[in-house]
C-alpha cells in the first residue's frame, strides 16, 4: 500500500521531484568529473568522460520517473497536455467541433429529460405500479367511464382490489375575497387521497362520514389556489368559501408537491378537463343525475396481485354480474377493464415522445460522424507530424493512443458543455410543449439526466475517437516525410470518409422523412372538413350554479342574449351544452321510433343543447328541413347527416320519428338535417349528433358562441364587460377565439412536428456540410489530375460534373439505405400519423429531392473552385 501512495503522490510533485533529480543527477556527474580531473583530464574532458561513464541521462531519468510514478496516467497526461495544445493550433476547428457536438448532445439530453419525466420517470405517489385506473367496455365502442353501480359492485368483490375511488370533475365558480374566478372542481370518493397516499401541509383529508348529500359542504383546495387566491393564509382552514354561490368549509390544504394528472388523461374519450383545484366528497343521491356512466375510477391493486390476475378476476366478476343500466338506458353486461395508472396518464403521449427522441437521437449521430470526418481528414493532414513521431519511436499503439485521447478530450469537453445548455433547451421546450402534455410541470435534469450524459459522452468519445485511431493511415515514414500531406497514391479518398457521409445523409433522409409525413399529418388534419366555420367566432364557457340563479337563470340568459347581440359587428349569439372540440358531453343510445333493436345494438349519439343562432354562429348547413324554432316546446331535433343515415338510410330524416334511451321515452320529430361535424375532436371521424331545443332544459353550465363582423379581440373585450355588469361575482372562463380552440386541440401535434422539422433540418446542414468537406478533401487530392483534363482539353463544366458525381453516388447510397429503415419503422409511425400511411409516396419523393439538392449544393462549392484552377500554373507548382 505505501509504495502505491508514494507512487500517487508522485504524480502531483511531479516539478519538485524533477528538480531534486536533476540536483542529483548533477551531484553524481561533478563527482565523476572531480574524479577524472584528479588523473590528470582537462576540465572539457573530465566532463565528457564523466558523461560516458554514468551513461544516457534521459533514459535514467525516465526510468526513474517510471519507478516513482504511475507511468500510465502519466502517458495519458501527457495526451491530455497535447490533445489541449493541438486545439489551441487550430481554434476556429476546435470551436466548431466542440459546438456542434455540445449543442446536438444537448438536444439529445433535453428530450432523453423530457421523455423520462414525461412516460419513463414512476408517478410520485408511494407504490405507484400498483396504481390502476378501471374503466367499462362495449365491443362497439370500445372503453368508456365508469358507473356508480359498477363501483359500488367491484370494490367489495375483487380480492386483487386493495381499494377504489370514483372521480368526476366539473368547474365551479369561487367568489369573494377577490374577483370572481372559475375554477375545475372534483366530486371524489374520500378513499382517493388514501390510494394515493397524499397527506395534507394544513387541516386534514375528507373523511367518509362526509361522502353523503347534505354533510359534503366541504372542500380541499390546492397548494396552487391557496396561494394564488388567498395569499398563502395559513388560518385559511376552518373559513368558508364561496363555491356556485353555496358556503363550503376549507378542511384542508393540499401538499404542494401533489400532482394529479389533467382529468382528460383519465378519461378515454374526448374530455376537455385540466387539474382540480378544489375537492369535495362525490355525495351521490338516490336521484342525483350524475349517476350512471359518467365517472373515472382508480384503484390500488393489493400487494402481491399482478395486473393480469386482476384482470381475469374482473372479467369472471362481470360475466356473472347483474346486468346494469347502460348509457342511454336499458339493461346490458359492461365488461370492465384496468390499465396502469401511468400508462393510462402517457399512453397518448408516448408514441410522439420515442419519435421526438430518436430524431435527437439521429441528430446527435449525425453529428458525431460529421466530427469525425474532420477529425480524420485533420489525421490525413498531420501525416508528416505522425511521420516524425514515428521517425523517433513512437509505436502505432502510441500514436492511435494519441488519436484516441483527442477525440476523448472533444467528447468531455462538449459533454460537460451540453449538460449546461441541456438546462438551458429544455426551459425552452417545456415553455414551447403544449399544456396537454402530461407531467410536463415534473420534468426537470435528475440523476437520470446525468446518467443519459454521461452515456452520450462514452457514446460520442467512441465514435469521435475510437475509429480515427483504428483508422489510423499506413503509410512510409519515408514517404510521409517526404509528401506531407499526401494521404494515398492516386487521389483516392478513404473509404471510411465516404461511410461516414452516407451515414450521415442516410440518418438524415430518415429523420427528414418522418418529419415530412408529420407535416403532411398536421397540415391534413387542420384542413379537415370540421363541417363548422371557426372564422371570427368568439367563445366563452359561463356557470349559472347556486341558490342565487334559482327561478332566475332562463331571464338571465336572455338578458345576456340580448345584451351581446347589441355589441357592434355581432351578427349570431349561440349557446350549447357542450362548445364544439371540448369533450363528448352527453350521449344517449337512439332508436328509429318502432324498430325493435337491442339496447346493446343501438347507436350512440352525442346530444347537445343549442339555440337557433347556435347553427348561424359556426355557419353549419342545414341540408334538409330547417332548425326549430327559439324557444321551441315540442320534443324536436336537429339531427347530423350520419344520424339521419344511420337511422333511416335511404330515406328523407325529415318527419321521422326515434327515441332517446328506454322503449318508454317520448318520441323526438326530427325537423331538420345537418351537415356533419367534428365535434369532439378534429382526429375523430364525424360522429352521429343530435341538436335538441336549448330552452327545454337549460343548463347550468353553457357555452357561448358570437359570430362577428368586427375585430375579435374588440369584440371579447365586450363580451367581458356585459358579463361584469349582468353580475360582477359571475367568472367568464376560457374566454377565446375558435381559432385559438382549434390551435389548442392540435397543440401536442404541432409541438411534435415542429421539433423533428427542426432536428431534420440540423441534420441536413450538417449532412450537407459533411458532403462538403468530402469533395473539397476530394478536389485536393485530385488537384493534378483535375489540372491535367484542363490541360489537354476538358472543359470546366466536365470538372464540375466529375466532382458532383462523386457527391450524388454518396446520396444515392445514403438515401436508399434510409427507405428500407424508413419501411422498417412504417407500423410503429402509424400511431401518430392522421389520414397518411407511412409509405406515402409524393412525402418520400419530395424528401429525397431536397436532400439531393442539398447535397448538389454543398458540392458544387468546391466542384467549381476545382474547375477554375489555371491549369499551367498548378502543373508548374506541382
Amino acid at each position: 500500500m505505501r509504495p502505491l501512495l508514494s507512487r500517487i503522490r508522485g504524480l502531483f510533485r511531479r516539478r519538485a521531484l524533477d528538480e531534486r533529480l536533476d540536483e542529483e543527477v548533477q551531484t553524481h556527474l561533478d563527482a565523476l568529473a572531480a574524479e577524472f580531473a584528479r588523473r590528470g583530464a582537462t576540465p572539457e574532458q573530465a566532463r565528457l568522460a564523466a558523461r560516458r561513464t554514468f551513461g544516457g541521462v534521459e533514459p535514467m531519468k525516465e526510468a526513474y520517473r517510471d519507478q516513482r510514478g504511475l507511468p500510465w496516467a502519466e502517458a495519458c497526461r501527457q495526451d491530455i497536455v497535447y490533445a489541449g495544445r493541438q486545439m489551441r493550433q487550430r481554434p476556429g476547428l476546435s470551436t466548431v467541433v466542440l459546438l456542434t457536438l455540445a449543442l446536438s448532445m444537448a438536444t439529445a439530453i433535453a428530450v432523453f429529460t423530457l421523455v423520462n419525466g414525461v412516460v419513463l420517470r414512476p408517478l410520485t405517489y408511494p407504490d405507484a405500479a400498483r396504481l390502476v385506473v378501471a374503466h367499462s367496455r362495449l365491443p362497439q365502442f370500445g372503453r368508456i367511464p365508469v358507473s356508480d353501480a359498477q363501483y359500488d359492485a367491484w370494490r367489495g368483490s375483487l380480492r386483487s382490489i386493495d381499494g377504489m375511488a370514483l372521480l368526476w370533475a366539473y368547474s365551479v365558480n369561487l367568489s369573494g375575497g377577490g374577483e370572481p374566478e372559475r375554477v375545475l372542481a372534483a366530486r371524489v370518493s374520500p378513499a382517493l387521497f388514501e390510494l394515493l397516499g397524499v397527506q395534507p401541509q394544513l387541516g386534514r383529508l375528507l373523511r367518509p362520514d362526509e361522502d353523503q348529500a347534505g354533510r359534503d359542504r366541504v372542500v380541499l383546495i390546492s397548494d396552487g389556489l391557496w396561494r394564488r387566491r388567498f395569499n398563502g393564509d395559513r388560518a385559511i382552514v376552518g373559513r368558508s368559501i364561496s363555491v356556485n354561490g353555496e358556503a363550503h368549509e376549507v378542511v384542508g390544504v393540499l401538499a404542494s408537491d401533489f400532482r394529479f394528472p389533467r382529468i382528460s388523461r383519465l378519461y378515454s374519450i374526448p374530455v376537455d378537463a385540466d387539474r382540480p383545484e378544489v375537492w369535495k366528497p362525490l355525495a351521490l343521491a338516490p336521484n342525483d343525475l350524475l349517476k350512471g356512466l359518467n365517472f373515472a375510477a382508480i384503484a390500488r391493486l393489493s400487494r402481491g396481485a399482478t395486473l393480469a390476475q386482476a384482470q381475469a378476476e374482473l372479467d369472471a366478476f362481470q360475466r356473472t354480474a347483474v346486468p346494469t343500466t347502460g348509457a342511454g338506458g336499458g339493461n346490458v353486461t359492461i365488461a370492465g377493464e384496468l390499465t396502469r395508472l401511468r400508462d393510462q396518464i402517457t399512453g397518448g403521449s408516448r408514441r410522439g415522445l420515442e419519435v421526438l427522441l430518436a430524431a435527437a437521437g439521429a441528430v446527435l449521430l449525425i453529428a458525431c460522424l460529421n466530427v469525425t470526418g474532420l477529425v480524420l481528414s485533420r489525421s490525413a493532414t498531420r501525416q508528416r507530424e505522425l511521420a516524425v513521431r514515428s521517425a523517433i519511436g513512437a509505436t502505432g499503439r502510441r500514436l492511435r493512443r494519441q488519436l484516441f485521447t483527442e477525440g476523448l478530450v472533444l467528447s468531455v469537453l462538449s459533454g460537460g458543455l451540453a449538460v449546461a445548455m441541456a438546462g438551458f433547451a429544455l426551459r425552452l421546450v417545456v415553455l414551447a410543449a403544449p399544456v396537454d402534455i402530461p407531467r410536463l410541470d415534473e420534468v426537470q435534469l435528475d440523476r437520470a439526466s446525468m446518467l443519459f450524459a454521461a452515456i452520450v459522452t462514452l457514446a460520442t468519445t467512441l465514435i469521435v475517437g475510437l475509429l480515427p485511431a483504428w483508422r489510423l493511415p499506413r503509410f512510409s515514414v519515408l514517404e510521409g516525410l517526404k509528401q506531407g500531406t499526401r494521404m494515398t497514391a492516386g487521389g483516392r479518398l478513404p473509404i471510411t470518409a465516404s461511410t461516414l457521409v452516407a451515414g450521415q445523409l442516410c440518418a438524415t433522409a430518415v429523420c427528414a422523412i418522418v418529419a415530412g409525413l408529420l407535416l403532411q399529418s398536421l397540415v391534413t388534419l387542420l384542413a379537415v372538413d370540421k363541417g363548422f366555420d371557426v372564422a371570427n367566432v368568439v367563445t366563452a364557457d359561463l356557470e349559472l350554479a347556486g341558490s342565487g340563479y334559482a327561478g332566475r337563470r332562463v331571464p338571465f340568459e336572455r338578458s345576456l342574449i340580448e345584451r351581446l347581440r347589441s355589441i357592434q359587428g355581432v351578427t349570431a349569439v349561440g349557446l350549447t351544452s357542450q362548445q364544439l372540440l371540448a369533450g363528448a358531453g352527453a350521449n344517449f343510445r337512439i332508436v328509429p321510433e318502432g324498430a325493435l333493436v337491442p339496447i346493446q345494438e343501438r347507436p350512440l349519439a352525442n346530444f347537445r343543447s343549442v339555440n337557433a343562432d347556435f347553427f348561424r354562429a359556426f355557419r353549419i348547413p342545414i341540408h334538409r328541413g330547417q332548425v326549430f324554432a327559439d324557444p321551441d316546446t315540442r320534443p324536436v331535433a336537429v339531427v347530423s347527416e350520419a344520424t339521419a343515415v344511420r337511422l333511416w338510410p335511404g330515406e328523407n330524416a325529415v318527419g321521422k320519428r326515434f327515441r332517446r334511451g328506454p322503449d318508454n321515452s317520448p318520441p323526438i320529430e326530427v325537423v331538420g338535417v345537418a351537415a356533419d361535424v367534428r365535434a369532439t375532436s378534429l382526429e375523430q371521424p364525424a360522429g352521429l349528433v343530435v341538436y335538441v331545443p336549448y330552452w327545454q332544459a337549460p343548463p347550468a353550465q353553457f357555452s357561448i358562441a358570437l359570430q362577428t363582423s368586427a375585430d375579435v379581440q374588440t369584440v371579447a373585450s365586450a363580451m367581458r364587460d356585459v358579463v361584469r355588469r349582468l353580475d360582477p361575482a359571475l367568472p367568464l372562463a376560457r374566454l377565446r377565439t375558435m381559432n385559438a380552440v382549434v390551435a389548442e386541440s392540435v397543440g401536442e401535434r404541432r409541438f411534435l412536428t415542429v421539433l423533428v422539422m427542426l432536428f431534420a433540418a440540423i441534420a441536413s446542414l450538417l449532412a450537407a456540410a459533411g458532403v462538403y468537406g468530402v469533395i473539397s478533401q476530394r478536389v485536393t487530392q485530385r488537384t493534378a489530375e483535375i489540372d491535367l483534363r484542363l490541360a489537354c482539353g476538358a472543359k470546366r463544366v466536365d470538372v464540375v460534373r466529375l466532382m458532383l458525381n462523386d457527391a450524388w453516388l454518396l446520396t444515392a447510397i445514403g438515401v436508399g439505405s434510409a427507405l428500407p429503415i424508413t419501411l422498417v419503422w412504417g407500423s410503429a409511425l402509424q400511431a401518430i400519423l392522421f389520414e397518411v400511411t407511412p409509405y406515402d409516396g409524393r412525402t418520400i419523393a419530395l424528401v429525397c429531392i431536397v436532400i439531393a439538392a442539398a447535397a448538389t449544393a454543398a458540392a458544387y462549392l468546391p466542384a467549381r473552385r476545382a474547375s477554375r484552377v489555371d491549369a499551367m500554373v498548378a502543373l508548374r507548382a506541382d
